[in-house]
């Protein structure tokens, strides 16, 4: 064996080219001449395996002089060799082709990926054509027709042509698809049931086994707004009205998970079904369970009991709240949460309202207590010494003047005026005593509450004597609510009541025109007052998170009022500043962190206004009390100048500037921000109108369908 000259490969000793690099590895000589002049190769490993010779692999220095090349050596040119073999050209060097194809193909995926990443933020945000469950749309169309479509569909695809739903709405009665394929739907309807059939909308092409265009029926006696798809698509879940639980696979038979249930709460992303049931031994109350839908019949978590109330669910079942019973008229609910990670926990006893709350566990709630309202407080009773002194009816007889005859002799006379007087003052005593006695008669218990925040194991209590809570915010922890009081130039005098009728007219106009102080709070701050107004008079208050406060106060016999900014500033309530008169209405709602409100109202319609930090700003007049508003915030949708009449106006997308949708328009569903369903040409006498899709990267507006009566 040798080696190659080139690489240091080891070759065998017959070899011209080199098997590794390919380069000739003989001088171009004679091989008769090199072999004679071809020096013995003497191993310097002491008989280990031969490497390459040491001149191969240093220069005259000992230092290595090979050069990397795309991955491989290349050794010097030898100056003593007679001729020499050059190099293939680097596109035809196998190595080289391997490396350059090897980076094609990484720089190819590369692209894939980041195109597919951009097509599916694209999508997710609602760019895209293939947001499909996002933009299908599922119709009435006259009173016996079931019809689906989708921007991805040529034709509107006809669900059935026989509904019979007894004008049950279409949300209760249909349940689409996370991926808009396949659509539950409720028919003949009749006694709070009715027959539950599974329907593909990808075309007029029957699937799982149609026959006719009802569909598959999936089940009987079914009950409206409790079926249900998973998230996967691979279930129907459903309640019967007998309160049997089902599960079901697309054309296999319903498996029963559980009977006598008493409401499908939740299919959880999670891919949990948590529903509750009556049953004994539970307190009168209800028993709240969770099942994994793939798991067996009998495998279900009993997660509390004696459940009397349900407030919110989320949407991966991870945070239940709810209310039991706690026994108390005023305070009925002991407040807990369940929560995967912590099982049941117990927040707050004795609860009046829970007022917010949040999925960290923070909640602002109130607990009531009786407060006897003493209708005293409104009547200042000026004649009490008076009458104290007058303990019975006067007698003539009590009453004489003492005279003498002009000869010195002493004598008595009955005192008619006197007597009069008494008279007088004892009847006026005793009506006054009537209306005493009407006004205590009036006397009457109210609910007054206490404020509480709760975060973790802190229960702190804001204030008490409270009559109402306006707002709440258990995240930042500001709430504003109001308490009542009477002024001393509210009160009447008891010398100025005619009678006990007048007394109890009195009473009503006083507490009617009792002053409303309207307070703000926040944890760990002393609550302040920041506007007072009578019970006749008009307060609005919206809460800008975590900036202050928006109010509106009109006052009694005007139409508009004074819309203030207060901001909150780290010590409590900053200046005020006023932010337009004339404000007839605020519609707590925010858009691009703009409060808006409405002024110059004329009849229904006014000016459409934002306030963002005090500042004003006018959007669009001749505005309808209708608003929607898109979930992020990023577009504002409106009616304007809509006629109760012919129940139709002008849709307007609000982005920065006006955008008019249609002119006729009678209702929308909101899809992405570049498809929207609108219902235009209403027409009231048959209560129908014509189906449009509204394509916003077009700017087109389709008509899918006639004669629409319902759709969502």
């Amino acid at each position: 064996m040798k080696y190659c000259i080139h690489c240091g490969a080891e070759i065998p000793d017959d070899s011209i080219f080199c098997d590794h690099c390919g380069k000739r590895t003989e001088w171009a000589e004679e091989p008769s001449r090199k072999k004679e002049k071809a020096p013995k190769k003497v191993s310097g490993h002491g008989g280990k395996k031969k490497g390459p010779p040491a001149s191969m692999d240093q220069g005259e220095n000992g230092q290595r002089s090979w050069k990397l090349f795309l991955g491989r050596d290349e050794a010097p040119l030898d100056r003593d060799s007679t001729a020499i073999t050059m190099p293939r050209p680097v596109d035809q060097d196998p190595v080289y082709r391997a490396s350059r194809w090897l980076l094609a193909l990484v720089v190819l995926l590369m692209l894939v990926f980041a195109g597919t990443l951009a097509y599916n933020l694209y999508c997710r945000m609602g760019f895209g054509d293939n947001k499909y469950k996002n933009i299908p749309v599922v119709y009435v169309q006259g009173d016996t027709t079931l019809k689906f479509s989708s921007p991805l569909v040529e034709e509107p695809v006809t669900i059935t042509e026989s509904l019979d739903w007894k004008n049950m709405p279409l949300a209760e009665m249909t349940c689409l698809s996370a991926d808009g394929k396949d659509l539950l739907y409720l028919n003949y309807y009749s006694g709070g049931a009715g027959e539950l059939y599974l329907r593909n909308t990808d075309s007029e092409r029957a699937r799982y086994g149609e026959k006719e265009d009802q569909g598959v029926k999936v089940d009987e006696n079914v009950v409206p707004g409790q079926f249900f798809w998973s998230e996967d698509g691979k279930y129907v879940i459903y309640r019967t009205k007998d309160g049997d639980l089902y599960r079901c696979r697309k054309n296999k038979e319903p498996e029963k998970l559980d009977t006598q249930i008493e409401e499908i709460l939740l299919v959880a992303t999670t891919g949990q079904v948590i529903y509750t049931k009556e049953e004994e031994g539970a307190g009168g109350g209800l028993t709240l369970y969770s099942k994994a839908l793939d798991s067996g019949s009998d495998d279900q978590w009993q997660l509390d009991t004696g459940i009397s109330e349900i407030f919110s669910c989320n949407a991966d079942g991870s945070s239940i709240y709810y209310g039991k019973p706690s026994g108390d008229e005023h305070n009925p609910w002991d407040i807990y949460r369940y929560t995967t990670k912590n099982g049941s926990e117990k927040l707050a006893g004795m609860v009046a309202e829970l007022l917010d709350y949040n999925d960290k566990g923070e909640l602002f709630f109130t607990r009531g207590e009786p407060t006897e309202m003493d209708p005293f407080q409104y009547f200042v009773d000026d004649m009490a010494e008076e009458d104290a002194q007058i303990t019975e009816e006067p007698k003539l007889e009590d009453y004489t003047i003492e005279k003498t005859t002009i000869w010195g002799v002493p004598y008595t006379v009955p005192d008619y005026e006197g007597y009069q007087a008494a008279v007088e003052a004892y009847e006026a005593k005793l009506k006054r005593d009537e209306i005493r006695e009407a006004i205590a008669g009036e006397k009457e218990t109210v609910t007054t509450y206490q404020l509480f925040h709760k975060a973790g194991s802190s229960e702190t209590r804001l204030d008490f004597g409270i009559r109402t809570v306006e707002a709440a915010d258990a995240g930042t922890g500001n709430v504003i609510y109001t308490k009542e009081r009477v002024t001393s130039g509210q009160s009447v005098l008891i010398s100025e009541v005619k009678d006990a009728q007048d007394a109890i007219r009195l009473l009503n106009t006083v507490t009617g025109s009792a002053v409303q102080d309207y307070y703000w709070a926040r944890v760990g701050k002393e609550p302040s007052v920041f506007v007072t107004a009578t019970n006749e008079e008009t307060v609005t208050v919206t809460l800008d998170p975590g900036r202050g406060l928006y109010y509106l106060l009109i006052e009694q016999g005007k139409e508009g009022g004074v819309l203030t900014w207060l901001p909150v500033e780290q010590e409590g309530l900053g200046v005020s500043r006023k932010t337009d008169d004339d404000v007839y209405a605020i519609t707590d709602i925010f858009y691009g962190g703009r409060m808006l409100y409405y002024r110059d109202m004329t009849g229904e319609k006014g000016t459409l206004c934002g306030a963002d930090a005090g500042a004003k700003e006018k959007l669009s007049e001749g505005v309808s009390d209708q608003l929607w508003l898109e979930e992020d915030g990023s577009a504002l949708m409106l009616l304007r100048d809509y006629s109760e009449e012919l129940e139709m106006g002008e849709l307007i997308l609000y982005r920065d500037s006006s955008k008019r949708i249609a002119a006729d328009a009678h209702g929308y569903s909101y899809r992405t921000r570049n498809y929207l369903y609108v219902l235009r040409s209403y027409n009231t006498a048959g209560d129908k109108g014509d189906l449009y899709l509204y394509r916003g990267s077009e700017k087109k507006m389709t008509l899918l369908d006639y004669d629409v009566t319902d759709f969502g």
